[in-house]
C-alpha cells in the first residue's frame, strides 16, 4: 500500500495546486485516493512529511527532464531553446496559492527545492555550453560557468516579466533574449545556426 501512495503523489500535488496546500486535509487526500486515512499514516506520520515528499518528487521529475535533454542527440543551440521552453512551462505550472503556502508554512522546503532547481538548471546550461564549444558553435574563449550563470539570470528575469505582464515600456521578445545570448557566445557558425532556427521555428511562440 505504501507504493500505492507513492504513485499518487502527483495526483495529491494536483489537489494542492487547485485548492492550496493548507486547504487540503489528510481526510481530503484519503477520499481522493479512495483509501483510509490510516493507510496514509502508515507511511507518513504527519502532513508535513507528505508535503515534503510531494515537492521533492516533483523536483526529481524536473531533474529527469533536464537529464534527458542533456542526453539528446541535438545541437547546443537547439538544446538551449528547449531548456528555455522547459523552464517557462515549469514556472507557469507553479500556482500562486501553492507558492504562498510554501512560503508561509514551509519556507525551508521552498528554499531547498528552489536552490535545487536553480542548481540543476545551471548544471544543464554548463553541459550545453561545453558541448557547444566542442561542436564549434560557441567561441572557444567563453567561460561556460560564467555564461551559464548570466543566461540563467536573464531567462528567469524574462520569464517572470512575461508572467507578470509588466507594462514598463518596451518589453523584450524571446528572440531578443536569445539574440543577446547567442551573439555574446557564438562564433559565425553558431550564429548562422541560430538564424536558421529562428527563421524555421521562432521561439517567440511561447509553449
Amino acid at each position: 500500500m505504501q507504493s500505492n501512495i507513492n504513485i499518487h503523489l502527483a495526483s495529491i500535488q494536483d489537489l494542492f495546486s487547485e485548492y492550496g496546500i493548507r486547504n487540503i486535509s489528510m481526510d481530503d487526500i484519503a477520499r481522493s485516493l479512495h483509501i483510509s486515512k490510516k493507510t496514509i499514516y502508515k507511511q507518513y506520520s504527519c502532513k508535513d512529511e507528505l508535503v515534503n515528499d510531494i515537492y521533492m518528487s516533483d523536483y526529481y521529475r524536473f531533474k529527469a527532464i533536464l537529464h534527458s535533454l542533456e542526453r539528446e542527440n541535438s545541437d547546443a543551440i537547439s538544446k538551449t531553446i528547449q531548456l528555455y521552453n522547459i523552464l517557462f512551462i515549469k514556472i507557469l505550472s507553479i500556482k500562486t496559492c501553492v507558492h504562498f503556502d510554501l512560503e508561509k508554512y514551509y519556507p525551508d522546503l521552498l528554499n531547498e527545492i528552489t536552490d535545487l532547481h536553480r542548481e540543476s538548471i545551471k548544471k544543464t546550461l554548463i553541459e550545453i555550453l561545453f558541448a557547444g564549444k566542442a561542436d564549434n558553435y560557441f567561441n572557444k574563449n567563453i567561460n561556460p560557468y560564467s555564461a551559464a550563470h548570466l543566461f540563467k539570470l536573464l531567462i528567469e528575469s524574462y520569464v517572470l516579466d512575461q508572467i507578470s505582464k509588466s507594462e514598463e515600456g518596451y518589453i523584450l521578445s524571446c528572440d531578443d533574449v536569445f539574440d543577446y545570448h547567442f551573439r555574446s557566445i557564438c562564433n559565425p557558425i553558431g550564429l548562422r545556426k541560430w538564424e536558421v532556427l529562428k527563421t524555421w521555428d521562432s521561439v517567440s511562440e511561447q509553449p
